[in-house]
């Protein structure tokens, strides 16, 4: 158990495990739309998808495409409708 110092009175935060992993493998920059492939006895993979979907709103939809494509091209993931 973790206590928030921000907070009055030190008020106790809990953590699961995949706050922790996210918190850890995906840094302090871009963690918002990220995917954390985690697989047995290997180190996890981050996948950012910040930037993309800033370029997919501005109608560029490479950046998306290439990190789709490489998030996929994983062989242990396939992509489900």
């Amino acid at each position: 158990m973790l206590f928030d110092k921000y907070r009055s009175g030190l008020v106790p935060v809990v953590l699961s495990c995949s706050g922790i992993a996210r918190r850890y493998f995906g840094g302090d920059t871009e963690h918002n739309s990220s995917v954390v492939v985690v697989k047995r006895y290997r180190f996890p993979r981050v996948f950012r998808f910040y930037r993309a979907f800033v370029d997919q709103k501005r109608g560029n939809s490479l950046a998306l495409d290439t990190v789709e494509a490489t998030l996929y091209a994983d062989p242990g993931l396939t992509e489900t409708s």
